[in-house]
């Protein structure tokens, strides 16, 4: 039962969540392919994180904030990838110098998605933050490869990715080699997937 002290806004969410998975579980059960279940999941965990993001800055005046930042998915929610109670991997992206002004949005982002009860990876960072991350980790080089803009200051976006295709294109023999390894590790400790 959710507590009193819920904003109505992710009451909401978690109750189109619920009817939405419910409903989703009834289509894979029918025969629906496992691609067509994932991008409907996709579509409806697009929808509820669009409508707390917006909810967020409308109570907070985001028509400024807005412009200082970026709503970004990666990983395999960021590929239209998603599978049942997966994580909802997002990024905030943020102009420097901003963090003042974006830091109220993304605490109180990350807590409504939580509190509608999706399971989130979150990171605040710059473009330039997010690229020196993704060369010196090829996990989250991996995740952040597969970014899909979803709300904000779509320019600040593009900057980001533009950034990582150089960085990537300038970086690619070490990068190549240590996506290899990780892959390897990962295979070593949890086995092939097939």
């Amino acid at each position: 039962m959710p507590g009193p002290n819920l904003r109505p806004a992710v009451l909401a969410a978690r109750d189109k969540l619920r009817k939405a998975r419910e409903k989703l579980r009834n289509l894979h059960a029918s025969g629906a392919p496992g691609i067509q279940v994932s991008s409907y999941l996709t579509d409806l965990i697009d929808a509820v994180c669009l409508e707390l993001y917006q909810t967020a800055l409308a109570d907070l005046g985001g028509n400024e904030r807005e412009s200082h930042l970026a709503l970004v998915a990666h990983g395999g929610y960021g590929r239209r990838d998603v599978a049942p109670f997966s994580d909802v991997d997002l990024m905030l992206l943020l102009d420097p110098g901003s963090e003042t002004h974006v830091r109220p949005v993304a605490q109180r982002l990350t807590q409504d998605i939580c509190d509608a009860g999706l399971a989130l990876g979150f990171s605040l960072r710059t473009p330039r933050e997010a690229c020196s991350l993704a060369l010196s980790d090829a996990t989250v080089f991996t995740s952040l490869a597969e970014s899909r803009f979803l709300a904000g200051h779509e320019p600040l976006f593009a900057r980001f990715l533009e950034r990582l295709r150089r960085m990537a294109a300038r970086h690619s023999q070490n990068l190549m080699g240590a996506i290899e390894q990780a892959r390897y590790e990962e295979r070593q400790n949890y086995g092939e997937t097939n």
